[in-house]
């Protein structure tokens, strides 16, 4: 069953807070906001969040320190920050501490749209994959097993073959299926 995303948003502008509430209306996550890095570091540990959103213009703490809190935190969060436009040559530094994106301050609205679907889309898929993490290895892993995900073919007499995967009842391998196929 799929849940509502659960998303932690963490500034110190009410209006900024409020307009990603608006541009994510339509996703239906939970969204829960706090105006400072303590309060969300505080969040993050008594409430499992799917994503963080963050803004740059933080002022109790940098930053980066928060990104590395919250994954020791809540390591599967996936971690977007809002990057004022004077400040986007710090795009590196935050992704190299471990933000998964990053968008632009003074907000756009159909970037953060997209960056926040694109990141639900791929918890979900390797979520489908019986996978934990968002490592880009594990996300290659994930697809792999996709392109080799059972698939039916149906050949002359009718009978279905499943060539990528296990058939359950005679439990033989796809090579041999696919010889037998072959030899016909």
């Amino acid at each position: 069953m799929n849940h509502p995303a659960s998303i932690l948003i963490i500034s110190p502008d009410a209006k900024f807070t409020k307009e990603i509430g608006k541009v994510l209306s339509d996703i239906g996550p939970r969204i829960e906001t706090v105006p400072t890095s303590r309060d969300g570091l505080k969040k993050a540990r008594e409430h499992g969040f799917d994503m963080v959103i963050t803004d740059f213009r933080l002022q109790d703490f940098s930053c980066p320190v928060l990104i590395r809190r919250i994954l020791v935190k809540s390591p599967q969060a996936d971690i977007l920050v809002g990057l004022p436009t004077e400040n986007l040559y710090r795009q590196k530094e935050l992704l190299d501490c471990g933000a998964d994106d990053i968008f632009e301050i003074p907000l756009k609205t159909e970037e953060l749209h997209l960056k926040v679907n694109k990141l639900l889309k791929e918890r979900s898929f390797l979520k489908s994959c019986g996978l934990v993490g968002k490592s880009i290895q594990l996300k290659r892993i994930a697809e792999s097993a996709i392109q080799v995900a059972p698939t039916n073919i149906t050949v002359k007499d009718g009978e279905p073959i499943i060539i990528g995967g296990l058939i359950q009842e005679k439990k033989e391998r796809k090579e041999i299926l696919i010889l037998r196929f072959l030899k016909r």
